[in-house]
């Protein structure tokens, strides 16, 4: 998706769509291929290029759409440009192509990494991301590595304490620590995947994950808890060091008193997939078969969601103002007394809601897909990425981090 202004904006999509918003509607387009289109960009009303599948590529002149020869049968995922005579086109197996104003010529990437997000600030400071971690940098003469690559495997989440903080966890026991310049692998004690991370406003941190595996530590060193379990957890949520709750398989709810984990009854059987609380006394659970748990501050009690599918996340401002994300794109809202559907924004599977405030919530999920909930509406954001994002957090300055498939990490800059 890409605009101009408010009354002025395209989206593309499958089997060469291509739409219009003028400000009160949308219109069809004529694209004249069959090829799905993955991505839109311009630099004004009378340049815009569309890139897709099987090396597709089209340019808007202001009033016709027509293709342009790419040279290349590889798909294309992502492209930007600094002006209407320098853009840059990305895709699998390493092709970056490049306009001049007149041709597009294919330009040696030095990897055969699928490519799926390209973005600079002007003509010599151009970056482009993609698989596996791969980070490329252009300095107006020729491309290179920008930094090596961290790791390979998936991340499912992390935390933030703020810009020069963070933490990202996920497959072969990962932890990876932000210091304000570079991610460095930390040592987890395990090889189990870590799934949840939550950290106390002291900053004792607890990650969860495979296997009953619980690790605890400061942000610097970590060692195993004893969960007495060996059903995977998935994600962990507290209020303070002495009221920490854990969700996962087969209903699996336990709870960390300050001294010790132990199990709490629910009445589940099916996965929880998330967990969320606003205080001691309101905490939810999401999971399989649309199943809805709340803790009042001695119990937990099944609400009805109104939905059979899975729920795969949960998070929100107040007792008053939750969010849950539904398979096949669907959110529901919990407004103090009951949960409702919201309208359909998207058709991709949302993995991961977080938040800074109530106008400022974010959905991550299928294939690089971001929603931001402004106050009024959720809207779509352009990840410039394709991976699967499974986990997003951020700091209170509003620093915000998106990970997923391959080591992908991505990061949008607060105030």
């Amino acid at each position: 998706m890409w605009g101009t202004a408010a009354n002025t904006v395209w989206a593309v999509g499958d089997s060469g769509t291509i739409l219009k918003w003028n400000g009160s509607g949308w219109s069809t387009q004529t694209s004249g291929i069959t090829q799905n289109l993955r991505a839109i960009w311009g630099t004004d009303a009378s340049n815009l290029w569309a890139v897709g599948d099987a090396g597709a590529l089209l340019k808007w002149n202001g009033t016709t759409w027509s293709s342009q020869t790419s040279g290349t049968t590889s798909d294309l995922y992502a492209i930007w440009g600094s002006s209407a005579t320098n853009v840059w086109a990305v895709g699998n197996t390493g092709t970056l192509l490049r306009w001049n104003g007149t041709t597009w010529s294919s330009q040696t990437s030095g990897t055969t990494t699928w490519l799926d997000a390209v973005w600079g600030s002007d003509d010599k400071h151009v970056w482009v991301a993609g698989f596996a971690g791969t980070l490329l940098s252009w300095d107006g003469f020729a491309w290179g590595f920008a930094t090596p690559q961290t790791t390979t495997f998936k991340l499912y989440g992390g935390h933030s304490d703020s810009t020069s903080a963070a933490w990202a966890i996920g497959e072969g026991g990962t932890i990876l620590k932000w210091n304000g310049g570079t991610w460095s692998p930390q040592s987890s004690g395990t090889n189990a995947t870590l799934t949840g991370f939550w950290s106390s406003q002291q900053g004792q941190r607890w990650i969860v994950g495979d296997s009953g595996t619980i690790l605890s530590g400061d942000g610097n060193t970590w060692s195993l808890q004893n969960s007495g379990t060996t059903l995977s957890f998935a994600r962990i949520w507290g209020i303070d060091e002495s009221n920490v709750w854990a969700v996962g398989r087969s209903g699996l709810i336990q709870k960390w008193d300050g001294k010790t984990w132990s199990v709490q009854t629910a009445g589940a059987t099916q996965n929880l997939w998330d967990v969320w609380g606003a205080d001691a006394s309101n905490v939810w659970a999401v999971g399989d078969s649309g199943s809805v748990y709340k803790w009042t501050g001695s119990s937990w009690i099944q609400q009805t969601a109104g939905t059979t599918a899975p729920l795969y996340s949960v998070w929100g401002t107040d007792p008053s103002n939750v969010w849950s994300a539904q398979e096949g794109g669907v959110l529901l809202h919990w407004d103090g007394s009951r949960w409702s559907t919201l309208p359909r924004v998207t058709t991709k599977r949302i993995q991961r809601l977080w938040g800074i405030d109530k106008d400022n919530i974010w959905a991550v999920g299928e294939l690089g897909t971001i929603l931001k909930w402004n106050g009024a509406a959720w809207v779509n954001q352009n990840s410039g990425s394709n991976h699967w994002l499974y986990g997003m957090f951020g700091s209170p300055s509003g620093d915000v981090w998106a990970v997923g498939d391959g080591g992908a990490i991505l990061y949008q800059r607060g105030r």
